[in-house]
């Protein structure tokens, strides 16, 4: 939930300068209506003679390129002089120079010493950008325990991204006592403030229960805010909802709106939902290259169910005309299957399986259906219930030695999975072997089945490669 906190800048502070002097207050009203040039006339004599007010505004033009050419060495030069005086707001700014490397070269541990001091004089940003620090392990040593307190004392004073973090880090339990209800308190403080990730945040507590009372209502209204203020993951959210009527009335239309939004801020997820709609025409007309474009996107970015879908898509040859030839569409299929496998994709390893298995490299095909088969992937579970009972042989002849040995036991069970996940061809076998076993076996290969859970680290799943098989 957390790290969405930047550096921030300094220009709202200008408003904390006091009347010290009535050319430094001539330079804050000139600064506040857009007149740089009449600023630095008042501040730079006063700046010169000492005025730690006007040393920071001054600094603040270098560092803008307001009224100035922008020059970020003298802004740190002319910060540091009103640091030294004590100055909180010229302390934070001195911070964030050294923490972005401008006018300086960068020092992640000066900076968190200037917005110590500064925090402490109760400058809101140091505080939140020192909480960062703490919560990241930048300039400081990570202490999620001191992140917790520098957030607190920001949100105490309304700084929206560190009620947000402070929230974040109720509801992990990190640096901090785990507690929904002040997780809740905060997500709705910063809500009100109008971010969208709050109450993103917000309508998954309301979802869950979570410090809340369960209301998938007000879970839905947050999440529709969050979407209308432009937050991807509530945009996600609403499209999966509308794609698959859950908790609304199915609307493939406004599926197709909310998975574009969030598509379009780069979220692999949405980029996939969306190629998904054009792949089955679901509430847009049926276009397999602007499918294949957005998976190709998803992909790009390393969504295993993009990759497989693009590889899906090339053997398929649905996308012929954005390949070269029909050699590299079948490299390509061959690559994104071998990556979404790499990535333990169920599916792309039963079709890289397949792919062995017909190549008769028997046993990298054996582990790749044996990973898949115990991931719940139902075609692999009938395979290895071939395997088990020996079939393998005759169907995929190969010099390489068996990779399991024969037992009915097993079989029968991979077999009886395979079935009640859909699998018809894998009942004929099944009945056939269960006709010549003893009963004992079949007692205990039903016993099996009820009691298999999926497991993808079963079966060697290691063993699995991610490297596409030769043609």
């Amino acid at each position: 939930m957390r790290a969405r906190i930047a550096i921030a800048l300094v220009l709202a502070l200008v408003l904390a300068f006091p009347a010290s002097a009535q050319d430094a207050r001539d330079g804050a009203a000139a600064y506040m209506r857009g007149d740089f040039s009449a600023a630095l006339e008042s501040w730079r004599p006063l700046a010169r003679k000492g005025d730690a007010e006007a040393q920071y505004g001054l600094a603040m033009l270098y560092a803008k390129g307001q009224g100035v050419d922008r020059n970020p060495a003298r802004a740190v030069r002319w910060y540091r002089l009103a640091a030294g005086q004590g100055h909180g707001a010229a302390q934070f700014g001195l911070g964030r120079m050294y923490g972005k490397g401008e006018g300086v070269a960068r020092d992640h541990g000066a900076a968190a010493r200037w917005f110590r001091k500064a925090a402490d004089q109760g400058v809101v940003l140091a505080q939140v950008n020192l909480g960062f620090m703490y919560d990241k392990g930048e300039g400081v040593p990570r202490d999620a325990g001191q992140a917790a307190t520098w957030y607190r004392k920001a949100a105490g004073q309304g700084h929206l991204g560190a009620q947000y973090n402070l929230a974040a880090m109720y509801a992990d339990g990190a640096g901090l006592a785990k507690d929904d209800a002040q997780a809740a308190r905060w997500f709705r403080k910063a809500a009100d403030q109008g971010d969208g990730a709050a109450h993103y945040a917000l309508g998954e507590m309301y979802r869950l229960g979570r410090g809340v009372g369960q209301s998938n209502a007000e879970a839905l209204r947050r999440y529709q805010k969050a979407a209308g203020l432009g937050e991807a993951n509530a945009q996600l959210h609403l499209a999966f909802l509308y794609h698959k009527g859950r908790g609304v009335a199915r609307d493939p239309a406004r599926a197709l709106k909310w998975y574009r939004l969030a598509a379009d801020q780069g979220l692999a997820q949405a980029q996939y939902g969306l190629g998904a709609m054009y792949w089955n025409g679901a509430g847009v007309a049926k276009d397999y290259e602007k499918a294949v474009a957005w998976y190709r996107l998803a992909a790009g970015q390393g969504l295993a169910e993009a990759q497989y879908a693009l590889g899906i898509s090339y053997r398929l040859g649905i996308s012929y005309r954005m390949s070269m030839g029909v050699k590299k569409k079948h490299a390509q299929a061959m690559k994104w299957f071998a990556l979404a496998a790499g990535q333990g994709h169920k599916g792309a390893r039963y079709v890289l399986g397949d792919i062995y298995l017909r190549q008769r490299q028997v046993t990298r095909g054996y582990w790749l259906m044996c990973a898949a088969a115990n991931q719940g992937q139902p075609n692999a579970q009938y395979v290895l219930g071939l395997f088990y009972e020996g079939r393998h042989a005759i169907l995929w002849p190969s010099r390489e030695p068996a990779p399991v040995r024969p037992d009915h036991v097993r079989a029968l069970m991979w077999y009886s999975l395979a079935v009640a996940n859909g699998i018809r061809e894998a009942a004929s076998y099944r009945e056939a072997l269960a006709a010549r076993i003893p009963a004992a076996q079949i007692t205990e290969a039903e016993t099996r089945a009820r009691k298999w859970r999926p497991d993808p680290t079963a079966c060697g799943a290691r063993r699995a490669p991610a490297a596409a098989p030769r043609r």
